[in-house]
């Protein structure tokens, strides 16, 4: 997650990918490989990363050079999290296609420094959703919308139920960055108990059926959506370490019942960068 944040737009990064060796033909399996497009030549950069506590031992880094002999490895990064012996330090000094690097912990006047951040959490609960309509003979209205009113097409081909036309206004990027942004920056935003969201479909030809007193299909215009809204604000102890030159900060969260795991660079003033967060198997990427 470090690297990919470090990566530039030429380099693509890649977990626990398999590099073909060119004596056996065997796939070999490496932590991370970074694979930088130099003009169309690949320079493979790849990393192997041992969390154990207690340094790593010379045997351990013999293994791994060993192993990335013969595969398409320019430049081979060992990481070990708990330090590395001097024979390591070494061995690696001695081989120009090898480095080490050891996220070391930030000291500071008290201990190591902690990065704390608060993740926001915003739910929305609708209560009403209603659509301006437009009528066969040209008439408007509005119209309350139940999730499972038929919505069409102008020919009354049935695409589906007014549910998902709605929900699509709840869970947009668009909309959930500005409900976040606004709940977060809302002078009292404990008090914050209702939103109101919309969204103009009067180009898109969505049609809703109605079907009593006659079959009408009547032309969705606009929809517009309010209901209540809960904001929950987490906080996020992170530890700071640093990878090269590079600080950084991580730590795990719990949000919504999901764990995941949160990793940023930091500037000198340990100011966030950048960030990413990964909960269950959905990682996203995004500047703060």
């Amino acid at each position: 997650m470090l690297k990919d944040l470090l990566a530039g737009p030429n380099c693509t990064v890649t977990e626990s990918k398999f590099l073909v060796d060119a004596v056996t033909g065997e796939e070999r399996e490496v932590d991370v490989v970074a694979e930088y497009d130099d003009d169309g030549h690949i320079f493979v950069q790849s990393f192997e990363v041992t969390g154990r506590k207690k340094p790593a031992d010379l045997t351990w880094a013999e293994q791994l050079i060993k192993k990335h002999e013969n595969l398409p490895t320019a430049h081979l990064c060992l990481v070990p999290w708990g330090g590395a012996y001097n024979s390591v330090q070494k061995l690696v000094k001695a081989n120009p296609r090898v480095s080490v690097v050891i996220p070391e912990i930030v000291e500071g006047s008290d201990g190591p420094e902690i990065k704390t951040l608060f993740a926001d959490v915003v739910r929305l609960q609708p209560m009403e959703v209603v659509a301006t309509v437009e009528r066969p003979n040209g008439e408007r209205g509005k119209a309350i919308l139940e999730h499972d009113f038929v919505v069409c097409s102008a020919d009354g081909t049935e695409l589906g139920g007014a549910g998902e036309l709605y929900g699509e206004i709840l869970n947009s990027e668009a909309s959930i960055e500005m409900v976040l942004r606004q709940a977060h920056d809302h002078p009292n935003r404990e008090e914050l108990k209702s939103f109101i969201l919309g969204r103009d479909y009067s180009a898109l030809g969505f049609y809703l059926r109605k079907d009593e007193p006659i079959v009408e299909l009547q032309h969705i215009l606009s929809i517009e959506v309010t209901g209540g809204v809960v904001f929950e604000q987490t906080p996020l102890e992170m530890e700071i370490r640093t990878f090269g030159e590079q600080r950084f900060a991580h730590g795990r969260t719990s949000l919504l019942g999901t764990n995941g795991l949160v990793v940023a660079t930091l500037d000198d003033q340990s100011d966030v960068t950048k960030m990413r967060t990964q909960f269950g198997a959905i990682p996203e990427v995004f500047n703060p």
